[in-house]
């Protein structure tokens, strides 16, 4: 399956955000326990699907969109139904993505129903533990680079209020492997930067690792590879030729 870097790139972070458009052009407590998320028949087999195509293309995000939402539907946020939230957040990502993949007119209805389900599933976050908050603000930040773009004429906004809800997220929990990962995959391009971004996802990875196969928050680790591909670790010479350069040019 071979991935096209540049437009996967696109939901990373502001600054990757910006560079590759220019490119592209365009108990209720989650934290204590699984349980919550298991309440929703079906979700984790759809979650599945999705990780399965999440870096294929439009069509196979579309169904896992398709599918979420008639979840969403099925399980509405309602305080008999606490768990209604879930399918609402993984429809709000996955409209997310295919804004991501759309290149004509779609791709600012998807970023508005992105935010609109993300609503849905605020109004249902059943607790104010710190884990769920970081999840919810690592995907409201994850929205508004998208939002930057479907509104240009208010980006300056749009972008502050994304790395306001990024930093949200850090201080909420800086060991969210969301949070992690945009960070890494920010700092991933610039050798100056990857040593620091190789330490930053490995921890993000290890971090996934405990919510792989399961209905919480897990989107984005599939991309670390795929920008791990791209932009390969340094060895200790290249490292070295790399500081002496930076020295040299800022002595």
């Amino acid at each position: 399956m071979q991935l096209n870097l540049n437009r996967t790139a696109r939901w990373v972070s502001t600054a990757l955000l910006v560079s590759f458009f220019t490119v592209i052009a365009p108990a209720h407590a989650m934290g204590q326990s699984g349980d919550s998320h298991e309440e929703v028949d079906g979700l984790l087999e759809v979650v599945n699907y999705y990780h399965e195509f999440a870096t294929s293309d439009f069509t196979h995000i579309l169904e896992a969109t398709q599918r979420f939402e008639a979840l969403a539907a099925q399980h509405p946020v309602t305080e008999d139904h606490p768990a209604g939230w879930l399918p609402a957040y993984w429809t709000a990502f996955a409209y997310s993505q295919l804004a991501l993949f759309a290149k004509d007119k779609r791709f600012r209805p998807y970023v508005e129903l992105a935010q609109l389900y993300y609503e849905r599933a605020w109004s249902g976050k059943p607790s104010e533990e710190p884990r769920m908050n970081a999840d919810f603000f690592a995907l409201k930040g994850l929205i508004l680079g998208f939002v930057q773009t479907a509104d240009p004429a208010n980006a300056g906004k749009h972008k502050a209020d994304q790395e306001e809800q990024w930093g949200m997220a850090q201080s909420a929990d800086p060991n969210n492997p969301m949070v992690l990962m945009d960070q890494g995959l920010t700092l991933l391009p610039n050798t100056d930067t990857r040593a620091r971004a190789y330490e930053l996802l490995d921890r993000a990875i290890e971090l996934y690792e405990p919510r792989l196969g399961k209905t919480e928050p897990n989107w984005g680790r599939e991309f670390i590879d795929v920008w791990m591909g791209s932009y390969p670790r340094l060895n200790d010479g290249e490292e070295a030729e790399v500081n002496g350069a930076a020295l040299a040019n800022n002595p």
